[in-house]
């Protein structure tokens, strides 16, 4: 029989040759579509780590500027600060104050939360920086290094800690710092130290002054 006449049937390499083609082009358009959606993956995440970054820095480069004050400054803590550790911030206050009219309640505490409430040190530390950034599920934690120089009660001390941050209406917002523990400190978290200030004020309230 002529090679001319075989039937296409007798010859299954050549029916499958287009069928082939066409697996490996699906296949290039695919691995590229997963290239391109992990190309803007990374750079929607590159992106909130640097808004969380720039977030913080300012945020402590606030605090450690003369003359500023968290709990008596609301467009800072709309600036910086989420909803809940912002109504903390202000229940605080406002339960200390209340109790610092009482008979009785004399001396440094309660003492109404300002920046170095949010710093865990009475003691101002020279500067803070931002360390590194890591990813999480809907939180990124910044985290901080501060230290004291010349100048300082404590000249030397290097102090740690981690900012939380979180979305709220499409923009980062502060929400937790937890600090590590260092030399002449123990470890703080801020959250846990308003809390605690504000149910120290609630209870001289209650009981009509320190008696």
């Amino acid at each position: 029989m002529s090679i001319l006449t075989v039937s296409p049937a007798r010859c299954p390499k050549v029916g499958r040759l287009p069928r082939l083609s066409l697996y490996f082009h699906g296949l290039a358009v695919g691995m590229f579509l997963l290239a391109l959606v992990g190309t803007g993956t990374a750079q929607a995440s590159s992106a909130a780590s640097g808004e969380s970054s720039k977030l913080v820095q300012s945020f402590f480069d606030y605090l450690l500027k003369p003359g500023t004050n968290v709990e008596a400054d609301p467009a800072a803590q709309a600036k910086w600060l989420g909803t809940n550790l912002k109504a903390l911030l202000t229940e605080s206050a406002q339960a200390v104050r209340e109790a610092q009219k009482l008979p009785g309640v004399a001396g440094p505490a309660p003492k109404v939360p300002v920046n170095d409430t949010f710093l865990d040190s009475w003691d101002y530390p020279s500067v803070c920086k931002v360390e590194s950034v890591n990813e999480g599920a809907g939180i990124t934690d910044v985290h901080v290094l501060c230290t004291w120089g010349a100048g300082t009660n404590y000249p030397g001390l290097i102090k740690k800690g981690v900012v939380s941050v979180a979305k709220e209406a499409g923009e980062p917002r502060i929400t937790a710092i937890r600090w590590q523990e260092a030399e002449y400190s123990g470890a703080g978290d801020v959250v846990q130290n308003l809390e605690t200030l504000k149910a120290e004020a609630l209870e001289l309230i209650k009981r009509g002054g320190d008696l």
